[in-house]
């Protein structure tokens, strides 16, 4: 059971849960593989055969420590963020040590904006930008984004 659920109230039903695309992991992947092909490539061809091994180590390992911490870095933003939307409200939660929650009435939504780039489409994730009296929340990288702002719109009609 998520943060989320455990702040739902008596009556209130899920409609929807939506989170980050799993193809936010896409560019960091093709990093991983370029800078092993470069670490492979690097040993391969004995490159800088002059110098001593822990700098051409370090030369050609940093590019696959980097690839791997934005990875890392990818997978703390995919767990971390959850977004639900119930008969009554949007609830939100972004963030692990700096966390910031959305819970906003229905009613007080004020706009709902769906931005999607090409990818976007092709994939179906974009970028939900929620207006309220509170502030305006921008959940980035969203699967299903058009879904929620259809679900809510139909919902603050009924």
């Amino acid at each position: 059971m998520s943060y989320l659920d455990e702040n739902l109230v008596q009556g209130e039903e899920v409609l929807l849960r939506a989170r980050k695309t799993k193809f936010m992991f896409a560019d960091t992947v093709f990093y991983i593989l370029v800078a092993t092909a470069f670490a492979v490539c690097f040993f391969m061809f004995d490159l800088l055969e002059n110098q001593d091994t822990i700098i051409r180590a370090v030369i050609a390992g940093a590019p696959l420590i980097i690839a791997i911490l934005l990875f890392l870095e990818d997978c703390i933003s995919y767990s971390s963020l959850e977004v639900i939307v119930t008969n009554k409200r949007i609830l939100g939660k972004q963030g692990v040590l700096g966390l910031t929650l959305l819970d906003v009435p229905l009613n007080n939504v004020t706009n709902i904006k769906v931005d999607m780039s090409l990818f976007g489409k092709m994939f179906g994730y974009g970028t939900l930008t929620i207006l309220a009296p509170s502030g305006q929340f921008v959940y980035r990288q969203l699967a299903d984004a058009l879904e929620i702002q259809r679900t809510v719109n139909n919902t603050r009609l009924q």
